[in-house]
């Protein structure tokens, strides 16, 4: 704790790789993250103050997104791309 209006916070992200959207593809690179975190309360919530990282989106959230994309998706090419990567996705650990 630095003060009773700002803490730090540890937070460990176990990593299963990175999805890039506009390919679509996945790439697998499992790792474990250490982030500490500094949070302030700003007008009675709590605030990121550093560090600002991209987001970390659990698994089945980002299976869900890839389907409903999926579903979305009228270019019969880029269904066939996001399907393989819902698969991939799914397989990952």
């Amino acid at each position: 704790m630095i003060d009773r209006l700002e803490v730090v916070i540890p937070v460990t992200f176990q990593v299963i790789g990175s999805v890039y959207l506009e390919t679509p593809r996945f790439v697998q690179e499992a790792a474990t993250e250490e982030v500490r975190f500094r949070v302030k309360a700003v007008k009675n919530r709590w605030r990121i103050v550093e560090p600002m990282l991209p987001p970390h989106v659990g698994q089945q959230r980002m299976v869900n997104f890839v389907r409903e994309s999926w579903v979305k998706e009228t270019d019969p090419a880029k269904r066939d791309s996001l399907g393989a990567l819902q698969d991939e996705l799914r397989k990952a650990k």
